[in-house]
C-alpha cells in the first residue's frame, strides 16, 4: 500500500485493519493528524512502515517495534508523536529506524544490538537521554548513525566492528570522556564525523585525520586540550572540512593541515594555538572557501607573501580577528 503524498487527511479508516497481510505501508507526507493505530502490530508480514511527516500525535504503540519481520520503520518529522524504544527480542529484522524530529524519549536499550542487520539509525532532534549502549559496537552492518540534538551522556562507544560506517553524528549532546585511536580504527569507509557541542576532553588522536575516506570532521565546542600532532598522507587526504573551534587546543597548528589540498573549510577559532602562520603557507589551500583563525595566540604574517603566486578564488568567509595582522593580505 503506497499512498505517499496523496493529500490524505484525517485518521486512517478502521477498515485498513482488515488488510492484515500487508507487507508494505507507505503513507508519509499526508496530514493524518491522528494517533498511530495499534492494529499495525498485528500485521505479521509487515516489513516496511513509513509514516514520516504525517502530523501524528499521541503515543506510538511499542508493539509495532516487535513485529518479527519489520525491516524499515520511519516515523520522522512528527513533533507531537511520543514514544520510547522497547527492549528487543533476539534476532530482530530491523534494518532502518528513523525517529528524527519526533518527541520520542527515554534511554536506548542494550538489546538494540539484537538487530544485527541494522544499517541506518536516525534519532536526531528527539529527547533521548542516558548513555549510548556499548553493545552498539556489535552492529557490524551499521552504515549511518545520527543521534544529534538529544541528551545522551557518558562516553562514546567503540565502533571498530562497524566497518561499513560512513556517517556518524553525535553532536549536541552531553557526551564526555576521551577520544582514542581505538574508537575509529579500521573504519575505512567513514566519510562524516560530527561530535561537536559535547563535553569531550583530552587530546586529539592524529589518527582521526588519517582516516582514508573522511571528508568532514566537526569537533567544535568541546574541551579538547593539548597540541594537534602532525599526521600522515595529508596531501592525498579527502578532507574538505575541519572544524575545531571553541576548544582548548594549543601549540602550533600542524603543517600537515596546510597540505590538505582539497580543504574548503578550516575553522580553528577560539583555541590557544600560537606561533606565526605565513600567508604563503595558507596559500597552499587553493580550494578554501572559509578560513577562521580568530581568537588564538597567532600571528598571520602577510608581509613576505608574494600575492601573485597564489589566489583564493573560492574564499567567501575570512575571519582573522586578533591575528596581529600588520598588512591586509591582497587576496
Amino acid at each position: 500500500l503506497s499512498l505517499r503524498d496523496c493529500q490524505i487527511s484525517g485518521p486512517l479508516d478502521e477498515s485498513l485493519s482488515k488488510l492484515h497481510f500487508l507487507s508494505f505501508v507507505q503513507l508519509d507526507q499526508n496530514n493524518l493528524s491522528s494517533t498511530v493505530p495499534e492494529y499495525f502490530a498485528n500485521f505479521s508480514n509487515l516489513t516496511t512502515l513509513t509514516l514520516g511527516s504525517c502530523n501524528l500525535q499521541g503515543t506510538f504503540p511499542e508493539r509495532i517495534f516487535q513485529v518479527s519481520v519489520l525491516e524499515s520503520l520511519d516515523l520522522s518529522i512528527n513533533k507531537l508523536l511520543r514514544g520510547s524504544i522497547p527492549i528487543f527480542f533476539r534476532n530482530g529484522s530491523l534494518r532502518r529506524i528513523s525517529l528524527s524530529y519526533t518527541n520520542f524519549s527515554g534511554s536506548l536499550p542494550e538489546s538494540i544490538s539484537n538487530h544485527q542487520n541494522l544499517s541506518r539509525l536516525e534519532l536526531s532532534n528527539c529527547n533521548f537521554y542516558g548513555s549510548i549502549p556499548s553493545t552498539m559496537a556489535n552492529l557490524r552492518n551499521l552504515g549511518y548513525l545520527d543521534f544529534s540534538f538529544n541528551n545522551f551522556t557518558g562516553s562514546i562507544p567503540y565502533f571498530r566492528l562497524s566497518k561499513k560506517l560512513t556517517y556518524l553524528d553525535l553532536s549536541r549532546n552531553g557526551l564526555t570522556g576521551l577520544l582514542s585511536r581505538a574508537h575509529f580504527e579500521g573504519l575505512s569507509e567513514l566519510v562524516h564525523i560530527n561530535l561537536g557541542n559535547n563535553l569531550l576532553s583530552g587530546s586529539l588522536p592524529a589518527y582521526i585525520f588519517e582516516l582514508p575516506s573522511l571528508q568532514q570532521l566537526f569537533l567544535y565546542r568541546n574541551q579538547f586540550v593539548g597540541q594537534v600532532d602532525e599526521f600522515r598522507n595529508a596531501s592525498s587526504s579527502p578532507l574538505d572540512t575541519v572544524d575545531l573551534t571553541n576548544n582548548h587546543l594549543n601549540g602550533s597548528i600542524p603543517k600537515s593541515m596546510f597540505e590538505i589540498e582539497r580543504l574548503k573549510v578550516l575553522s580553528l577559532s577560539s583555541n590557544f594555538f600560537r606561533g606565526t602562520v605565513p600567508l604563503d603557507l595558507i596559500g597552499r589551500l587553493s580550494n578554501l572557501s572559509r578560513l577562521e583563525l580568530s581568537y588564538n595566540n597567532l600571528t598571520v604574517d602577510a608581509s613576505s607573501s608574494n600575492s601573485t603566486s597564489f589566489t583564493f578564488p573560492q574564499l567567501n568567509i575570512l575571519k582573522l580577528a586578533s591575528c596581529r595582522l600588520q598588512k591586509f593580505p591582497d587576496l
